[in-house]
């Protein structure tokens, strides 16, 4: 008797941990396939971003010839307010030389993505703005409280602006473009 026992036992207890193995090879590959997931939603973000900043300095170095000649540049985009159910941050970043942006999960910065800005200079430097600020800016008729950062939260109302410093109204393109990320203020 004390013998099927016994067997019966170490049957039972290897049956458990086969149970229990495999739920946890299940958790550990769907939170692989999950962070997977993630790194390539941040990085479309990442180029969404990186487009529509490239956007914003093809725009500003040709208004010498628009009615908006000198002044700030905005351009509201719409992002997503989390990646796989949690928030995350856009980062500009300058990497030697090459000006990105970086993309990455709040509570887990080893899971981001990085984009360069495509852009051709033409003889303009770039310049990123990663000040804290808050700008007023006249859009049209509408003045928009922008608040900036080197670091914003990915949400909807997320603005890109771009400024042109021009060393002589007769060149063709500004000789310093600045570019910034914030999000919009309510207004009040």
């Amino acid at each position: 008797m004390v013998q099927i026992s016994i067997q019966h036992i170490i049957g039972t207890v290897a049956l458990i941990g086969v149970v229990v193995s495999a739920g946890l090879f299940y958790n550990i590959f769907t939170s692989f396939v999950q962070d997977d997931n993630r790194q390539k939603e941040l990085g479309q973000i990442s180029e969404n971003v990186a487009m529509n900043i490239a956007e914003m300095i093809n725009i500003v170095k040709f208004e010498t010839f628009s009615s908006n000649y000198g002044n700030y540049t905005v351009k509201i985009i719409d992002l997503p307010t989390e990646v796989g159910g949690q928030p995350y941050k856009i980062q500009l970043v300058n990497i030697s030389g090459q000006m990105q942006v970086h993309s990455f999960l709040s509570n887990r910065e080893s899971i981001g993505a990085n984009s360069t800005i495509p852009f051709n200079s033409g003889g303009s430097s770039i310049v990123l703005n990663t000040t804290s600020a808050v700008y007023q800016i006249k859009t049209g008729i509408d003045l928009v409280k922008i608040a900036c950062s080197g670091i914003v939260y990915g949400k909807n109302g997320t603005a890109i602006w771009a400024y042109p410093v021009w060393e002589s109204e007769m060149g063709n393109s500004p000789s310093t473009v600045t570019v910034g990320i914030g999000w919009v203020e309510a207004q009040q």
